[in-house]
């Protein structure tokens, strides 16, 4: 195992006093050199300043509040003093269509007070310039851009919800400036909606198979007529994963909303389209 932080106290995770280990310090200078440092997964989320996500599914971080620290469970957890430092405009995630973390994103962000998250697909990387504060996409997936600028958020007594966050896709060759909180599509941008078949409601968005869900509804969306398309979280699962509590847990439907700041891309990426999470009735 390689150390990359010295804690003040070895019985206990580096969640606040740290040190740099002499490993860590030598990839800091390559850094700043003009160094190339790469992760995948875990090492993608590490590169995190504070706060950094430590663990956790969709479906758990709407079923019950995020907390600080780490288990090995699929509650929603991060550390607060955040990962290596190195990336520091917004949160970050890993396998983000693949595992369907869109909405633990959200959760997290505004469990952390954090405006912006980031999440980056399989098979694709955000190559960031730190004294430029700008970043390009490459590879076959996408990166997501969650801005909670809009947003509001509820807590009731049918589970908690979200509406106003802007979702943004971006694809290989696009580019965002963080500084300016400006994108540039490498695509050709469509303003009007398409006019391909009307989406259908998806209802497994949380299941075992739903991960790439939700951006396929939204692709769909965006290249039809429509303004609204819906889905549903799993009726199947449990709400907290702990088998001392076998209830169900409370169910979510996502609605995306295309209005007047929303365009698209040919390649599947997109602009500002509205997503909104609210609980549905536990008849529903």
């Amino acid at each position: 195992m390689l150390a990359l932080f010295r804690s003040e106290d070895p019985a206990r995770p580096p969640f606040e006093a740290r040190h740099d280990t002499a490993v860590l310090t030598a990839i800091r200078e390559i850094l700043d050199r003009g160094g190339v440092v790469a992760g995948t997964s875990a090492g993608l989320a590490v590169q995190q300043a504070a706060p950094m996500v430590s663990g956790g599914t969709s479906r758990e971080a709407w079923a019950r509040d995020a907390a600080a620290g780490y288990a090995d469970d699929d509650a929603l957890r991060y550390i607060p003093a955040g990962g290596l430092g190195f990336f520091s405009e917004a949160l970050l995630d890993s396998h983000f269509t693949e595992w369907g973390r869109v909405p633990r994103a959200i959760r997290l962000a505004q469990a952390t007070g954090e405006r912006l998250a980031i999440g980056v697909d399989e098979h694709t990387a955000l190559v960031v310039r730190r004294t430029e504060r700008t970043g390009e996409v490459i590879g076959t997936g996408g990166v997501h851009l969650l801005d909670l600028a809009e947003a509001e958020f509820a807590e009731g007594t049918s589970g908690p919800g979200a509406t106003g966050v802007r979702w943004t896709h971006l694809t290989a060759g696009d580019r965002i400036d963080f500084a300016r909180g400006v994108t540039t599509r490498a695509a050709s941008i469509h303003v009007a909606p398409g006019d391909g078949p009307a989406p259908e409601r998806a209802n497994d968005l949380w299941g075992d198979t739903g991960g790439p869900v939700l951006l396929a509804l939204a692709q769909r969306l965006l290249a039809s007529p429509e303004r609204l398309a819906t889905a549903d979280t799993s009726r199947s699962t449990a709400g907290t994963g702990d088998a001392s509590d076998p209830a169900p847990g409370p169910r979510f439907r996502l609605s995306l909303h295309r209005d007047e700041r929303t365009t698209w891309t040919d390649p599947g990426g997109f602009t500002d389209l509205r997503l909104s999470i609210t609980p549905l009735p536990s008849a529903a």
